[in-house]
């Protein structure tokens, strides 16, 4: 049997040297490692040629990682033959373009901190003119068109890289390989002119990698998808795309590329944090969404998207008729921006109330009620009215994520099917023990049962009959407790609650809870309720959460006051939800004994 693949360790001269190209495939990601990596490569860099200064006579080398080259022009014994000797066609680069784009920009700044010094370093960032093949100042290197135009323009001249870069630059990936640039640039400029030199040396001398290439394009790709997805290297789209683009013609792959990152670049990049990256309208989210939307349950998101994919006429009609229409639909979930029509201010509010849940999987129920709807405004408006309800429910509920999955399962089929999503059987209804637990969580200790989602219920219990403009962030909000949750010696306190379980039970109360900043909490503290009431409401700044409000009519901060505030509360809780009206509050059987 030929074997899968064959190796070789070479250095990063000789691979960047001689008559050799490398080419980057289209279904690759674009560049997308940030100045986090090229610190840390620096930084190991620095630290070997430290360690290696220290060795004198020792043959040593440092190992930078693997790429993976695909050879195309002949059989594959001689693979790698040629590939040591340069072929007529570019080296195909499998895996290895963040590393390669990377060392090219980190000898292009090598070459231009040295000057005349390190002119010989440009051998290595194009054909220097000696072979037959490439002509001459050819970059060794080549990417996407605006990456390529990115190295042509920023790095690959003399000097290039100690030029401000203009402010701009319109394609992501390029700006993140600006600021790579900047920061390899500005950590080097502090380094001796001696030491940079023999930097530059043991980088294209000493630093190895091992160079894979396989039998032939299908087991290149594959090693591609499996290196990569086992390192998790890369996001869900990245993988997507390999499996769409990797089979196709170079005409083909062009467009579907093209229109592939023109939809990944009108949705959000998303940010570092992994908590606020899984709620952004990213092109990973919409991909887990649609799996949701469209797919089997027991399949894996790489092979949902995959049937999927199939089943279209073409990779461009999937993006064409899948991804982005239903991307479009997601960013007005996600940003609350639904328009054109009488029903939009309403639908925006819904939303905006449901972005505030800990949990994203709601989202998927969300696109599917406005997407079966375009045309039908107000059907929307009740489906996500109904979607609201239930959310929140499961939300306060506790429901884990299987439950909440099997249920918006059940809601995604029911509007696919065009059902009766209000009938009191359906998956958005409550049944009673639903209805029951609702009721009996929010007139308990809802801050201490349900943290998690005690801060959304109590905006969204304002949100339910105020018409204020309810902010899309709730992370400025904290959660403050009027009557104190420690003990406290103040005289207003102690007069107001001087029965310990009235006290207790009124600290618990759904009606002692209020939504303020972060900045007037600190300052509360224990203070008096008059003291503390002043400062809810100085300034002209109005609180956008009417039950907030609604202590600028209560004088004073008594058991009766507490109980007036969470029977309205709760009443405002029982519309929304359907629960019945009476329910056993602790508080008021304490305040008639």
């Amino acid at each position: 049997m030929a074997p899968a693949h064959t190796t070789e360790a070479v250095t990063v001269g000789s691979l960047l040297g001689g008559k050799r190209l490398f080419g980057v495939p289209l279904y690759q990601r674009e560049y997308a490692w940030t100045w986090r990596e090229a610190h840390q490569i620096l930084e190991d860099l620095l630290s070997e040629h430290e360690a290696m200064s220290g060795l004198a006579g020792v043959d040593r080398s440092y190992y930078l990682g693997l790429i993976i080259v695909i050879d195309s022009t002949g059989p594959q014994r001689g693979a790698m033959a040629r590939f040591r000797r340069g072929g007529q066609a570019p080296s195909e680069v499998v895996d290895g373009k963040q590393r390669l784009t990377t060392l090219t920009m980190l000898i292009a700044v090598l070459r231009d901190l040295l000057g005349n010094d390190g002119q010989w370093l440009q051998a290595y960032l194009t054909e220097s003119g000696k072979s037959r093949t490439w002509p001459k100042d050819t970059p060794r290197l080549l990417l996407e068109e605006h990456e390529q135009e990115f190295l042509a323009t920023h790095v690959l001249p003399a000097g290039a890289t100690q030029r401000k870069l203009p402010r701009d630059l319109a394609h992501e990936s390029a700006r993140r390989m600006g600021s790579v640039r900047d920061l390899l640039s500005a950590q080097l400029k502090k380094r001796a002119p001696d030491l940079l030199v023999s930097l530059a040396r043991m980088l294209v001398e000493r630093c190895e990698l091992t160079v894979i290439v396989p039998r032939d394009i299908a087991s290149g790709y594959r090693m591609f998808v499996t290196v990569n997805f086992r390192g998790k290297s890369l996001s869900t789209n990245d993988i997507v795309k390999a499996e769409l683009i990797g089979g196709m013609d170079q005409p083909g792959r062009r467009t579907t590329s093209n229109r592939w990152a023109s939809l990944r670049n009108r949705l959000e990049t998303p940010p570092d944090d992994p908590d606020l990256a899984k709620h952004a309208a990213s092109l990973d989210n919409l991909l887990s969404h649609i799996h949701k939307l469209r797919c089997r349950p027991s399949t894996t998101i790489f092979q949902g998207i995959g049937e999927l994919a199939a089943s279209a006429p073409s990779p461009v009609a999937f993006i064409a008729d899948t991804l982005e229409p239903l991307g479009d639909v997601m960013l007005a979930v996600k940003r609350s921006s639904h328009a054109g029509s009488p029903q939009s201010a309403d639908i925006n509010r819904i939303l905006t109330t449901l972005n505030w849940l800990a949990s994203n999987d709601w989202v998927p129920v969300a696109m599917s009620v406005l997407h079966e709807n375009l045309r039908v405004p107000p059907k929307a408006m009740q489906g996500l009215a109904l979607l609201q309800r239930l959310a929140f429910a499961l939300a306060i509920m506790g429901r884990g994520s299987e439950i909440r999955d099997a249920r918006y399962r059940q809601a995604i089929h029911a509007i696919g099917q065009s059902a009766d999503l209000a009938r009191a059987d359906g998956p958005f209804a409550l049944d009673e023990e639903e209805q029951e637990a609702v009721a009996r969580l929010v007139t308990s200790n809802l801050y201490r049962t349900k943290g998690n989602y005690c801060k959304a219920v109590l905006a969204w219990i304002s949100a339910i009959d105020g018409q204020s403009e309810m902010p899309a962030n709730l992370k400025p909000w904290t959660i403050e407790h009027v009557l104190p949750r420690t003990p406290t010696d103040d005289p207003y306190w102690r007069r107001n609650f001087p029965d310990p379980k009235v006290r207790d039970a009124a600290i618990r109360s759904l009606g002692n809870l209020v939504l303020v900043t972060a900045a007037q909490n600190r300052r509360v503290k224990n203070r008096a309720y008059p003291e503390k009431r002043a400062i809810y409401f100085e300034g002209n700044t109005q609180s956008p959460f009417d039950t907030t409000r609604m202590l600028a009519d209560i004088a004073d901060w008594t058991p009766e006051a507490i109980l007036e505030r969470e029977t309205q509360m709760y009443a405002r809780v029982a519309r929304a939800w359907g629960l019945r009206p009476g329910y056993r509050s602790k508080l008021l059987a304490l305040i008639k004994s």
